[in-house]
């Protein structure tokens, strides 16, 4: 299969979901946080208290394939230490962007 029909297939795959979730039919999971908050009363004090958000696994479109992606907890946590955006890319396009990066810097 050439690269041509690679493309063409994947851009049919994102359009279809892009159509998905314009309807509403979206078929992915959904990631949900849950935020709990307490109250302790003491006289004239009100506190509030926040719990951590639950995390969950997200699942993330890939922007070049349309291939759907894993972003586990543990590599959320890290992304957030580090300051950095969630991936936008699965593992494969970034190899793959950074490799042809690394034949042709100016592309």
């Amino acid at each position: 299969m050439g690269w041509a029909k690679y493309m063409e297939d994947n851009l049919e795959i994102i359009n279809d979901r892009l159509s998905q979730m314009a309807e509403g039919r979206n078929t992915y999971p959904a990631t949900q946080a849950t935020i709990k908050m307490t109250v302790c009363i003491a006289p004239l004090v009100v506190a509030e208290k926040t719990v951590q958000a639950k995390r969950e696994e997200k699942y993330i479109i890939c922007k070049d394939c349309g291939r759907v992606f894993s972003f586990p907890v543990r590599d959320q946590l890290f992304y957030e230490k580090m300051g950095w955006e969630p991936p936008k890319r699965c593992k494969a396009c970034r190899e793959h962007r950074k490799i042809r990066h690394l034949m042709c810097p100016a592309y």
